[in-house]
């Protein structure tokens, strides 16, 4: 599943194979069954594309046209998502600060094409891989910096999280306009607002997909992930969570707490413990699976 689209329109922008156009004189188009939410305003000048999975209310989302959209409109509401507008003289991308929802640009004729697929737009401006990208994330990936705003395709880079980035109809100079920043919110408790987002945002995804399973692997932050969903889940759907463990060892390797957490949830949560054994894997031979000679070096 992809979605893009051109800083211009015409017939002259190819699509993927498979894609159509979000409207007939639109150049967003969608490959795949990924959520699209379309405002028109301006007597059709201007479009607000939604594209993802977001929490807005179709009353805020329908606000978008109304006014300026906001400069946190990437990270307002629970979900996974992106903002696009389209205006007379450029499009615009809303992206999230984390890179959650990621968009990628290129140079392309006068003007540029965008994507949540860095792999079509190289296809579509003929870009190779990227090795000095490539060698970052084999030989260096605890350094992302290194690696910062470049996809693994050539000239495909990734937009800046938590910015507005202006595409021009024509050329070739972007505008980032950095908009997040963490600035403290004194009247919210820290820990309660986590609490919020995090059980908001796992309500979204159990409310678009309701057969959904978890990992359960015992630790901290599946257990957490699995008991929110559990409780989103609409009745009389419950949830799959399975924890894989060493074969033959049904106490340690965090099962107990995994089973612990099963049993207290009042039938909500189904586990499946998940026996595992070096046999079973299916790189045992690969150099990058045995175990070092060495101990590991000290902190």
């Amino acid at each position: 599943m992809a979605l893009g689209g051109f800083s211009t329109t015409g017939d002259a922008c190819p699509l993927p194979l498979g894609a159509e156009l979000i409207a007939p004189t639109s150049s967003v188009w969608r490959l795949g069954t990924t959520p699209v939410r379309t405002l028109i305003a301006d007597g059709g000048a201007r479009r607000v594309h939604l594209l993802g999975w977001c929490g807005a209310t179709d009353a805020q989302v329908s606000a978008l046209v109304d006014r300026s959209v906001p400069t946190d409109v990437a990270w307002r509401w629970p979900g996974n998502y992106a903002v696009v507008e389209e205006n007379a003289d450029n499009i615009v991308l809303h992206t999230d600060p984390v890179s959650a929802f990621p968009l990628f640009s290129v140079p392309w004729q006068s003007g540029w094409a965008w994507s949540t697929s860095a792999r079509l737009l190289a296809a579509l401006t003929g870009s190779g891989p990227d090795a000095q990208r490539l060698a970052c994330a084999i030989l260096t990936p605890s350094v992302p910096a290194l690696a910062a705003g470049r996809s693994y395709f050539t000239n495909v880079e990734q937009v800046t999280p938590g910015c507005r980035t202006e595409l021009p109809r024509i050329g070739a100079v972007r505008r980032h306009i950095n908009l997040w920043r963490p600035d403290p919110d004194a009247p919210q408790l820290a820990h309660r607002r986590l609490r919020r987002t995090l059980a908001e945002s796992v309500a979204l995804r159990a409310k678009t997909d309701p057969t959904l399973s978890s990992d359960l692997s015992g630790g901290l932050d599946s257990t957490t992930i699995t008991v929110l969903a559990a409780h989103a889940l609409p009745v009389p759907h419950r949830l799959s969570a399975v924890t894989i463990h060493p074969e033959g060892s049904r106490d340690g390797f965090d099962l107990r707490y995994a089973q612990l957490t099963a049993a207290a949830s009042g039938g909500q949560i189904v586990h499946h413990p998940f026996p595992w054994e070096p046999s079973t894997c299916p790189t045992r031979s690969s150099p990058l699976c045995r175990p070092p000679t060495s101990p590991p070096p000290r902190p």
